[in-house]
């Protein structure tokens, strides 16, 4: 672990097992993908106490690095800063990356992004093309995934912008439209929505506790 990474200890430490290096993490990562679990929300609480305690270069770490496990502890973190453009812009620079926690980003950005609706219509008519080239090779090379587009990601602010009485006409005719529907076979747009409204009404609570 490189010196900058010291920021990092409280929310993870590595361990060799069998002569590879593992990180172990001090809160449940996957549980805060959801935030269904009393066990969560108590990771949260702990995560904003922490991140309260530092400064905004932890946040910026854990927001640059690679592993989503990582990513969501900095999203998070977020919230225990206000709104800073740094973060706001390293999180939609996450976002456009296709990041796995597209969905969580998004969510967040909705809450602490005052230009959000512009940044995500956008984004939208876009269909949230990725222009990164690194990235781009990465899903050109993925079993998974031909298209270099985020579908967890398009459709979680198809569902936020949705959330505005004014856009949501225009939401609606968009989730409709053949361009999506050719590049968002998955994941299952109810249970996005689902998941995206759940975890943006949890971390309402924290922004304005």
């Amino acid at each position: 672990m490189s010196d900058s990474s010291d920021l990092l200890k409280p929310f993870f430490y590595e361990q060799s097992i069998n002569g590879k290096v593992y990180r172990i993490y001090t809160v449940n990562s996957i549980g805060l993908l959801n935030l269904t679990s009393n066990e969560a929300l108590c990771d949260v609480i702990k995560i904003i106490d922490i991140v309260k305690k530092g400064d905004i270069d932890t946040l910026i770490l854990l927001l640059s690095d690679n592993n989503w496990r990582t990513q969501i502890i900095g999203v998070v973190g977020s919230f225990a800063v206000g709104v800073k453009d740094k973060i706001i812009s390293k999180m939609w620079n996450l976002f456009d990356q296709s990041s796995w926690i597209s969905l969580q980003i998004a969510a967040s950005l909705f809450l602490q992004d005052k230009d959000f609706i512009e940044k995500a219509v956008v984004r939208v008519n876009n269909l949230c093309d990725i222009e990164n080239e690194t990235v781009r090779e990465q899903w050109k090379l993925s079993s998974i995934e031909t298209i270099s587009r985020s579908k967890k990601g398009l459709t979680s602010l198809l569902v936020l912008c949705r959330q505005v009485p004014s856009l949501e006409d225009w939401a609606d005719k968009k989730l409709m439209s053949p361009e999506f529907k050719k590049i968002t076979i998955s994941p299952n747009i109810e249970q996005v929505s689902n998941l995206c409204l759940n975890w943006m009404k949890h971390m309402s609570m924290v922004k304005t506790g």
